[in-house]
């Protein structure tokens, strides 16, 4: 992982007027933010990465004045700016070459959630195609 820390994100959704609470969400569910509320809220079950991963996505959707859930579209593209942001393409190009495509095996040791990888795999996919639609 990057070396980017929990306290720092969680200090600039502060500076942006936005406050932080943990809460038990339903299964699957992460966080959401609320813009009327200026509320993030974080599930209390995550592990320190995919709360750190959490709380990233919220604060792309913070940024982008986003008020809710958005369309999956949407929601995958954030989910692969913070994968971009969580993981470095040298430590990934190493961990994929020792454990090629073992998604659980990447995740332990960049010490990132699964979706991010995951996510991270389809923002390289995507560069990829569109650098040979380019050629």
């Amino acid at each position: 992982m990057n070396g980017l820390h929990e306290a720092e994100v969680v200090n600039w959704l502060g500076r942006q007027g936005v406050e932080v609470v943990e809460a038990r969400l339903p299964a699957g569910e992460w966080g959401f933010y609320s813009l009327r509320d200026r509320l993030v809220v974080i599930d209390s079950g995550l592990t320190g990465s995919q709360r750190l991963f959490a709380l990233l996505h919220e604060s792309v959707h913070v940024e982008a004045k986003h008020d809710g859930h958005q369309c999956v579209r949407v929601e995958k593209r954030i989910d692969e700016q913070v994968a971009q942001i969580m993981i470095d393409l040298a430590d990934y190009a190493w961990a994929e070459s020792q454990y090629g495509w073992n998604t659980p095996a990447i995740a332990l040791e960049l010490d990132v959630p699964r979706r991010a990888v995951q996510a991270y795999r389809r923002a390289l996919e995507r560069a990829a195609v569109q650098n040979l639609a380019r050629t």
